[in-house]
């Protein structure tokens, strides 16, 4: 059987990706000493490849119209990065979707990560990240760095961090030292109970 290219899609992002395949198998994971995570996977896409809209998603052997056995059968590498520090990360604050700068620490992290990346001879074919500039920046600067800012670029608020409401722009010690640790560890990690609610008077609604 005739093997194909590997296509590579680059997230930069703080949550889960907006879309999930069947069956993912960790391949390696990259941690960094400024703390920003690189994690690479091999993806097997057990659902049919043509859901996804853009046909360099596909690679560029099956854009060409080469045509497969079985796209059941492709292998795809994808690679999360988290954002580099945002300025509200660097004041201890809880940023939800308020939408704060890279800090000149965060966009050297961001920095490193591209190095890596480019070190590690990464390539990508499409890109997605979140509405948030913080996410948009670092991914900016890791294309940059690939010599890959022609790819396309698919933003979704699907992907912004977790909404804090009420808590966004609070400083998290001062929120734990009121509210207790317990209670503000579940406002921040459960899956069914959101933070309190963001009032309509609030500077951030």
């Amino acid at each position: 059987r005739r093997r194909r290219r590997p296509c590579r899609s680059q997230y930069s992002l703080q949550t889960s990706a907006c879309f999930v395949p069947h069956s993912i198998i960790i391949n390696h994971f990259i941690k960094l000493e400024n703390n920003m995570k690189v994690l690479a996977t091999f993806v097997a896409l057990l659902s049919a490849v043509s859901a996804f809209t853009s046909p360099s998603f596909l690679g560029k052997s099956l854009a060409t119209g080469v045509r497969s056995s079985s796209c059941l059968d492709m292998k795809y590498t994808l690679v999360l990065v988290r954002h580099g520090e945002s300025t509200w990360n660097e004041e201890n604050r809880f940023t939800g979707w308020y939408d704060c700068p890279l800090s000149t620490k965060g966009v050297a992290e961001a920095e490193q990560g591209a190095k890596l990346l480019k070190e590690g001879g990464f390539t990508f074919d499409i890109a997605y990240t979140s509405t948030l500039q913080r996410a948009i920046k670092t991914l900016w600067i890791i294309l940059e760095e690939l010599h890959l800012m022609y790819i396309p670029i698919k933003n979704t608020w699907r992907l912004n961090e977790r909404h804090y409401g009420a808590l966004q722009g609070l400083n998290k010690q001062e929120t734990v030292d009121k509210h207790g640790k317990d209670q503000v560890l579940v406002w921040r990690r459960s899956y069914d109970i959101p933070p309190p609610e963001l009032e309509e008077s609030s500077e951030y609604y």
